[in-house]
């Protein structure tokens, strides 16, 4: 854990390795008890939920996302289980007791933790914290409307975005795109809407349109992407759209901020680095950013 945690070479391989350990430890336990008719109910339960518990923490603590829906039963089904048996059982396992209170120890930092040398949180994050529904910024786009009811069918829409009405919201702009099929606004909010009900791909697919017919070159429908691709864990196109965004638009600190995150999680510190700086030299506030600040005391100087 403390490999992990730090980030330490073989980190990673020796929280799979001890997982992978007593996966298959529990197992021929559960197989040897069930053959010889030797085990007892509470036991049988608690080494069911060590054995769930080894798979979710793999999925965990090496980010893979296979493990977030198990995970919301899992957890608290073995939080609650490990408690019942340590606190009542009267036969106690060495072995399964070590284990139980490892795991729970385990359980803890899936709520407090936002690296991602550290494991995948317990609470899958919506679309915008991946995609932070609560900090979305208002922006004015610098396009127009044809038709005026155009414009009024996104206005409505937006206003469904303050009470999350989504897929609502989604329906009305799919009628204004019927009658503006080429207006980039509507596919940059169709793509805000779509990213918010956890459709990052079909969102990036819109931006792909809006970019294609954008005479105008905004650089918001680039960064809007490279946000999209950054929390698909797809560094390398999030870093070519910010540095497209950037160049359309060098003045924006949130651009180099978001350009620090992708290089970040790309383990190139010193490119983070200098895109913090410069987005700090802009005017970028890190008040409330753990993330980027942190960035800033470990790896820049």
């Amino acid at each position: 854990m403390f490999f992990r945690f730090e980030d330490w070479s073989g980190g990673a391989f020796f929280i799979a390795l001890g997982l992978l350990g007593l996966f298959i430890y529990f197992i021929a336990r559960l197989i040897k008890g069930l053959i010889k008719k030797s085990i007892d109910g509470p036991i049988f339960i608690i080494q069911i939920l060590t054995i769930l518990m080894s798979v979710t923490l793999f999925a965990k603590y090496l980010n893979y996302p296979f493990g977030d829906i198990p995970a919301l039963i899992i957890i608290p089904l073995f939080a609650i289980g490990a408690l019942v048996f340590l606190i009542r059982s009267k036969k106690k396992n060495l072995k399964l007791t070590v284990t139980s209170c490892l795991y729970l120890l385990l359980i803890i930092p899936l709520f407090f933790t936002d690296f991602y040398k550290i494991p995948r949180k317990y609470f899958i994050e919506n679309s915008y914290g991946r995609y932070d529904p609560l900090r979305y910024i208002s922006v004015t786009l610098p396009y127009k409307f044809k038709y005026s009811k155009t414009e009024r069918l996104c206005n409505r829409a937006l206003k469904l975005r303050e009470i999350s009405q989504f897929d609502k919201a989604i329906e009305i702009l799919q009628e204004a795109r019927i009658l503006e099929p080429d207006n980039p606004e509507i596919l940059f909010h169709l793509s805000n809407f779509y990213a918010r009900e956890d459709s990052l791909e079909k969102a990036i697919l819109l931006l792909d349109s809006a970019i294609k017919i954008d005479h105008l070159l905004w650089a918001g429908l680039f960064n809007n992407r490279g946000l999209l691709y950054y929390k698909l864990s797809e560094n390398e196109k999030a870093i070519e759209d910010y540095s497209k965004a950037i160049e359309l638009d060098p003045k924006n600190p949130i651009f180099y901020a978001n350009l620090t995150l992708a290089y970040y999680y790309e383990k190139d510190f010193d490119k983070a680095c200098e895109s913090l700086s410069k987005s700090e030299q802009l005017g970028e506030d890190l008040s409330g950013q753990d993330l980027l600040i942190s960035i800033k005391k470990k790896f820049c100087k």
